[in-house]
């Protein structure tokens, strides 16, 4: 006879890419896709102005081509910052400062700490923020789960 330990359950650290925590993927296709053409407009104009003449032969395909690629990695960094602001419940505008703190430090990372870095997280913070306005300011997902109150709600 064998005696065998039950096993923990499996940490849920990437519980919103399994669909456990319901994001507003609306809200995450739209910050993704406006912060990749804003941050890939700020690479390449700051390639343009530093004299890599090398790279800024045709800004707008290489403008083109940096978006396509950012926006996935955008829209991953903004769906981990959302599921670690739903998991400690918190409010829309600190979720909007943490949503673009991360997209911020993307695209500094993109453009190597460079010059525009001032740039690209004054810019993230005002998109994220006109974004976050234009859905209303409500960043719940669109369907909950029964019985589960949305995350700002109180117990009455």
């Amino acid at each position: 006879m064998s005696t065998s330990v039950p096993a923990s359950p499996p940490t849920v650290r990437f519980a919103a890419l399994r669909g456990r925590v319901p994001l507003p993927w609306g809200f995450v296709a739209g910050v993704a896709v406006t912060l990749a053409l804003a941050n890939a407009f700020v690479v390449v104009a700051v390639q343009g102005a530093i004299g890599a003449i090398e790279r800024a032969q045709s800004p707008f395909t290489s403008w083109l081509r940096l978006s396509a690629i950012l926006v996935p990695v955008f829209a991953l960094a903004v769906t981990l910052a959302l599921a670690r602001a739903d998991r400690r419940g918190r409010r829309t505008a600190t979720t909007v400062l943490l949503v673009a703190a991360v997209s911020a430090a993307v695209g500094i990372v993109v453009l190597s700490a460079g010059l525009g870095s001032v740039v690209l997280l004054a810019g993230n913070l005002l998109l994220v923020a006109w974004v976050t306005a234009l859905r209303g300011g409500r960043l719940d997902g669109l369907r909950r789960r029964a019985g589960r109150p949305p995350s700002g709600a109180t117990a009455r």
